[in-house]
């Protein structure tokens, strides 16, 4: 399952006051984060993603991310167990001139996935693919 936003960052967004927003998720495992920065960017843009107030990408609070023309990819197992099923995000451009765009990419593997051979994972699939309990 694929979740993608993208966000347009004003020039010049502070630190201390950076664009936030929410990607809508499921109960699901992250697998892979990934953040594109366009040209342009020149390291001056960054961002960090949250579940809740735990911070995930980077895993280091005080951190951000950032790159210029580049695709910045995360390989993780965060199982996404109880709400809130969001991933939280704050991007900052300080000392840029231009508004920029960065792309957010969640990649998330269903629970079923983990163990498809259990009674429990073969229960859930059929709810997840039919939509509710099976002969509703």
């Amino acid at each position: 399952m694929l979740f993608v936003k993208d966000v347009t960052i004003p020039a010049d967004t502070k630190k201390t006051s950076p664009v936030e927003g929410v990607i809508e998720i499921t109960r699901a495992v992250i697998k892979r984060i990934e953040v594109f920065f366009p040209y342009g960017c020149r390291n001056m843009v960054g961002v960090q993603l949250f579940w809740g107030e735990h911070p995930i990408f980077p895993r280091n609070p005080e951190a951000w991310v950032k790159a210029d023309g580049y695709n910045v990819i995360a390989e993780c197992f965060y199982f996404i167990y109880q709400e809130p099923y969001q991933i939280k995000y704050r991007i900052h451009s300080e000392g840029t001139i231009y508004e920029h765009t960065v792309t957010l990419r969640i990649n998330m593997l269903p629970i079923w996935a983990l163990y498809p051979f259990s009674d429990e994972m073969y229960r859930m699939a059929q709810m997840e693919e039919f939509g509710g309990e099976k002969g509703e």
